[in-house]
């Protein structure tokens, strides 16, 4: 059944203010959103070890990107967030339908994340693998500009996958905030370690990598140390 938002996407969407030199905040939502996923099948799983991988999508064809020299001369126009948390479950998938959810209050959460995506992205791409009783199943969507938000929404699909996991793309950023996104992949990690510099301190981060679509890669948690 597609998820009811509460209220009128697009409007909230237009009344947010999202300054351009915040351009990587939306980037901070997911990652924020995949640790928090992580953090929760942890609560069932104790040896579990959480992994999120970051792609940054330019603007060329990959195949062209993989055989040039200096592929940060091109401006990033998408980032890919993979994570092996929870999943968007039943409850998970409600939060997210939900503006100014309270479900992660406790953790600082102020349930409008998802807009400030959209704010800066014309849309989100969601896949996900989750696990509904003792199956594990697939529901994917898009998440777009719109009065309702969802879009193509697919779910209770059966998957062959045998583990949780979300991947989001948060596609095709605005001209005027995709001007502030950092080409170089190594200053798009500063600004994630030093975000997220409380998990990295406290030792509870999950590893987290970030790569190009050269396949040069940078561990942040490398990077911290």
């Amino acid at each position: 059944m597609l998820p009811k938002s509460s209220t009128n996407l697009r409007y909230r969407v237009q009344k947010l203010n999202l300054p351009r030199t915040k351009a990587l905040y939306p980037l901070f939502e997911i990652i924020s959103n995949s640790i928090h996923a992580i953090q929760e099948k942890k609560e069932t799983e104790k040896s579990f070890n959480g992994k999120i991988e970051i792609k940054a999508i330019r603007n060329d064809e990959e195949e062209v990107l993989k055989e040039i020299s200096d592929i940060e001369q091109y401006p990033i126009n998408s980032f890919s967030i993979t994570d092996n948390g929870i999943g968007l479950n039943k409850e998970n998938l409600v939060s997210f339908a939900e503006f100014d959810s309270e479900k992660k209050l406790a953790i600082g959460g102020k349930g409008v994340g998802r807009l400030i995506c959209l704010k800066a992205y014309n849309k989100l791409i969601v896949n996900s693998i989750y696990q509904n009783g003792t199956i594990i199943k697939q529901r994917k969507f898009e998440y777009r500009k719109s009065k309702e938000g969802f879009h193509n929404y697919e779910d209770d699909l059966l998957t062959t996958q045998k583990n949780t996991g979300t991947n989001l793309i948060l596609s095709l950023c605005e001209e005027k905030y995709q001007n502030f996104i950092p080409k170089s992949l190594m200053e798009i990690g500063r600004q994630i370690v030093n975000h997220f510099q409380l998990y990295f301190i406290q030792g509870i981060q999950p590893e987290i990598i970030i790569k190009n679509q050269d396949d040069v890669e940078i561990n942040l948690n490398k990077l911290f140390e």
